[in-house]
């Protein structure tokens, strides 16, 4: 295990570990211009195996390590797909399009969805959440300042459903904020939907597409599994059933 969870209690220590046994040691990289309070997670291919590297603001927190490591630990341990944006073009308000802009709001479109369990999971652990009743008032507080429309929408339906699982301290600011900006009775009717398919991420990502106005056309599904040692991946449009992936990774190369 590596040494920078030495120090962390034991529940991070635990899961660290559970994580290096499939994935090898996990990258810890400073950054003092990390934007995301509780730090990122992102993944490192090296010789065809996938390696968790987890970017972190000043010191490495309980708080940071253990939400990172369920990200990390519903990727590559419960092999739970993820979505990211394909064929939208997004433009500034000069009309350049912005080429990098796609895989940002790709990731923050998955970081979302999977927060609804990340979140819960880290105040089961009963792990301080000074910082993350800290971001969803910054996020409630400056939801007029999203663009495009889908984002401002995916923030607000995302931080009250973070509101209701783990922070009900935060209920009436959240309702004043979704009410200022017109998206209460939305925020509730998402909220509703996602409970019936907590178990079927791609069921949670119609759904959340749907409530953000965003076509299934531009989200793709990427499946992750490791077999005899080996990782294989692959991408399928959202509209396409898991068992098909599965069918062509199975299937004889040509």
């Amino acid at each position: 295990m590596s040494e920078a969870f030495g120090d962390l209690p034991e529940e991070v220590q635990r899961l660290a570990a559970k994580i290096e046994a499939v994935t090898g040691p996990i990258h810890l990289v400073q950054s003092v211009s990390l934007a995301h309070a509780l730090g990122a997670l992102s993944l490192k291919w090296i010789d065809g195996s996938p390696h968790p590297v987890i970017t972190y603001a000043g010191q490495l927190t309980p708080e940071t390590a253990i939400h990172e490591l369920l990200h990390a630990r519903r990727a590559l341990l419960d092999l739970v797909p993820w979505c990211k944006l394909t064929g939208l073009r997004l433009f500034d308000e000069n009309g350049k399009e912005i080429s990098d802009m796609s895989t940002i709001l790709g990731g923050e479109i998955d970081n979302h969805i999977e927060h609804l369990f990340v979140y819960p999971e880290q105040a089961r652990l009963g792990l301080p959440k000074t910082n993350l009743s800290g971001i969803l008032t910054n996020i409630l507080e400056h939801l007029h300042f999203n663009t495009p429309d889908f984002m401002r929408r995916l923030l607000a339906f995302g931080a009250w459903a973070a509101v209701q699982s783990c922070t009900p301290e935060l209920i009436p600011v959240a309702m004043a904020a979704l009410r200022r900006e017109g998206l209460w009775y939305d925020a509730r009717r998402y909220w509703d939907a996602v409970q019936n398919c907590r178990d079927n991420k791609r069921a949670l990502v119609k759904i959340t597409a749907n409530a953000i106005n965003l076509p299934l056309k531009n989200l793709e599904m990427i499946y992750l599994r490791r077999r005899d040692g080996i990782w294989e991946f692959a991408t399928a449009p959202v509209t396409t059933r898991p068992s098909t992936w599965k069918r062509i990774l199975d299937s004889p190369a040509t």
